[in-house]
């Protein structure tokens, strides 16, 4: 006969955390683990025990948003090979997309997702500690402004999905040239053309994909003939070599948006519309 037990297993639970930074890169983090145990793999996902902690979630019938604490070691963990204070002075950190969730580690099937949420400019550290401050989803609920803005331009951000263009179709690859600075970057890329004519990249992206700015962009303020500026300088000088991917622009006209993405079919702009200074000029 089998015995009977009379004392029940001690369920034990863990946080596992799931940050995207703004770079497109993740991290799996937890706070279960030591030196003889550690969580399994989780899929493909393979999480980093580290000294992490956070306040509680909770949910409100009145759909107060929830905004969570997330402590960790500022020596834990490196991030594409930066420090994470690095990271966080990069602004890889700014608008990072946050999932936590418990799980039971003897059975690692039993996933909650507990909290869902984005990292606000508001990040904290010192010596040992950083703290991000994540607000959930329910933030938009506190929007005061309407969805759809009655004026002259587009409504969409460039590459959505509801502006529908896609972004790879638009990318362009190069690497920097000598006389580049942290805020001009010369390359035969940006020699005018005809798929890349004056103003291609006025408002468009360039990101650096190795050198000391690995990963980090910037928005284009002026398109050259063989170079572009940029709005904010980068952080660290640029090296001849340095490899970025460069994308198109986009001022939201009616005019650009046929001309350049022949895409009017998405453009949501009201160009009938006065502007104010003709209303009230």
């Amino acid at each position: 006969m089998m015995p009977l037990r009379t004392v029940a297993e001690e369920l034990e639970f863990a946080d596992i955390y799931e940050i995207t930074l703004s770079t497109r890169a993740k991290l799996y983090l937890t706070n279960y683990g030591g030196t003889y145990f550690a969580l399994p793999p989780i899929g493909d996902k393979i999480y980093q025990v580290i000294p992490i902690t956070r306040t509680k979630a909770s949910y409100h019938s009145t759909l107060q948003t929830d905004t969570i604490d997330i402590s960790f070691g500022i020596h834990s963990f490196t991030v594409s090979g930066r420090s994470i204070i690095e990271a966080i002075k990069l602004g890889w950190f700014d608008n990072a997309e946050v999932i936590i969730s418990i799980i039971n580690p003897k059975m690692v099937t039993e996933i909650r997702e507990v909290f869902r949420g984005t990292v606000g400019k508001e990040i904290k550290f010192d010596r040992k500690e950083c703290k991000l401050y994540a607000t959930g989803g329910l933030d938009l609920q506190k929007q005061t402004v309407p969805g759809v803005f009655y004026q002259e331009q587009c409504n969409h951000r460039l590459y959505d999905t509801y502006c529908r263009v896609t972004k790879a179709t638009f990318e362009r690859a190069g690497t920097a040239g000598a006389g580049s600075t942290r805020t001009r970057i010369i390359s035969p890329v940006f020699a005018f053309s005809v798929t890349s004519p004056a103003g291609f990249f006025v408002l468009g992206e360039i990101r650096m994909t190795s050198g000391a700015n690995n990963g980090v962009s910037r928005i284009i303020r002026f398109h050259n003939n063989g170079n572009v500026d940029v709005y904010i300088p980068f952080d660290f000088d640029i090296a001849v070599g340095d490899r970025f991917l460069a994308y198109a622009g986009c001022d939201k006209s009616g005019t650009t948006c046929h001309a350049r993405f022949a895409n009017i079919i998405n453009f949501l702009g009201f160009e009938y519309i006065p502007r104010p200074e003709i209303m009230f000029g």
